[in-house]
């Protein structure tokens, strides 16, 4: 838009500056403690499958786990079945 209004003129203030890109990051977010843990692991395999089918990159995909005093946890973790997602 900046190239726009130089092109046109309308530049006379300067030009304003810009905002950072946002970035979109695919997450899928975990409640802790998972408390059907045994069919856990097979319905997060399901949504990361249905994801891939409609969505062109998920190679970022994250996964959060949420606290019950809704404290966030960034993982690196990529299935459920990773020890650190276990309530501490």
């Amino acid at each position: 838009m900046v190239g726009q209004r130089l092109a046109l003129g309308l530049n006379e203030r300067g030009t304003p500056p810009a905002a950072p890109a946002i970035e979109v990051v695919p997450v899928v977010a975990v409640g802790l403690p998972m408390t059907r843990r045994r069919e856990a692991p097979e319905r997060f395999d399901a949504v990361r499958d249905a994801l891939w089918d409609v969505v062109e990159e998920l190679a970022g995909l994250q996964i959060w786990a949420v606290d019950e005093a809704s404290r966030l946890r960034v993982t690196d973790a990529t299935s459920l079945r990773d020890p650190r997602l276990r309530s501490r």
